[in-house]
C-alpha cells in the first residue's frame, strides 16, 4: 500500500508566536540595515556676510579699534588711505598679517565710514592657488565660477544668496566684497580685462537662481 505523507501545521497559538518571532528578527535586520547606511548630513554652507569675523557695515572706528594697538605706528605697522577712485572709500592696511599658513598684509575698505571690503595682498600662483581654493571651499562649498588662466593666471569665484563674493585671482589677489554697486565697480574693469568675467552679468545670474557656467 502506497505510504500518503500528511503536512502537519503547527497548531495556531504556536504558528502566531513563531509569525511574530519571524517579524521582529526580520524588522532587527531593518533597522540594523538602514543605520549602517544612513547618509552623513550635509555640511551647512557659510553665507559670506563678514570678513575676518566682522560683519558688512561695521563701522571703521570698531575695527580701526580692535586691530590697532597703542603701540604700532603708522606707515610702519599700518597705513589708512583714501580710495581716490571712488568717493567716500577709504583703505586700512595691516601689515605683517596672516590668513591660514599665509604671511600677508590685511586690508578693511570701508564706504562712508561702513565696511563693504576686505583683502589679503599676497602672492597667488601655482605654488598656493588650489590649497588656498581648498580652504575656502571647506567654509562656502564649492566656487560658483572657475576660470582658466587667460594669460594673467587662474580665478575662482563665490557668490552667497544675497550676491556678496570671495575671490582668489592669481592676478588680484584674495578679495572679499559685499554686493555694492560702488565696490563691484571698483573691480568690474579688472576682473573683466585679466579673467573675462563680467561681474555685473555673473551676479545677475545668481540672482535669478543660475549660478556659474
Amino acid at each position: 500500500m502506497k505510504k500518503i505523507s500528511h503536512f502537519i501545521l503547527p497548531l495556531p497559538r504556536k504558528f502566531l508566536h513563531n509569525s511574530l518571532n519571524i517579524a521582529k528578527i526580520s524588522l532587527c535586520f531593518c533597522l540594523v540595515g538602514c543605520s549602517s547606511v544612513s547618509a552623513e548630513p550635509a555640511a551647512e554652507i557659510s553665507q559670506i556676510d563678514s570678513f575676518r569675523g566682522y560683519d558688512w557695515g561695521t563701522t571703521f572706528d570698531d575695527i580701526k579699534g580692535k586691530e590697532i594697538t597703542s603701540d604700532m605706528l603708522e606707515y610702519r605697522d599700518y597705513r589708512i588711505d583714501e580710495v581716490g577712485s571712488v568717493d567716500g572709500l577709504t583703505d586700512l592696511c595691516i601689515y605683517n598679517g596672516s590668513v591660514d599658513t599665509y604671511d600677508t598684509n590685511v586690508e578693511y575698505r570701508f564706504l562712508n565710514d561702513k565696511l563693504v571690503s576686505g583683502g589679503y595682498d599676497m602672492d597667488i600662483d601655482d605654488s598656493n592657488y588650489e590649497d588656498i581654493c581648498d580652504g575656502i571651499s571647506k567654509k562656502y562649498g564649492d566656487p560658483d565660477i572657475e576660470k582658466s588662466s587667460t594669460g594673467w593666471g587662474d580665478c575662482s569665484m563665490w557668490i552667497d544668496d544675497t550676491q556678496n563674493v570671495i575671490l582668489v585671482s592669481e592676478m588680484l589677489g584674495l578679495l572679499y566684497f559685499q554686493n555694492d554697486k560702488s565696490i563691484i565697480d571698483l573691480f568690474s574693469e579688472s576682473l573683466e580685462k585679466f579673467h573675462e568675467i563680467d561681474i555685473d552679468r555673473e551676479l545677475q545670474k545668481a540672482g535669478d537662481g543660475y549660478v556659474g557656467y
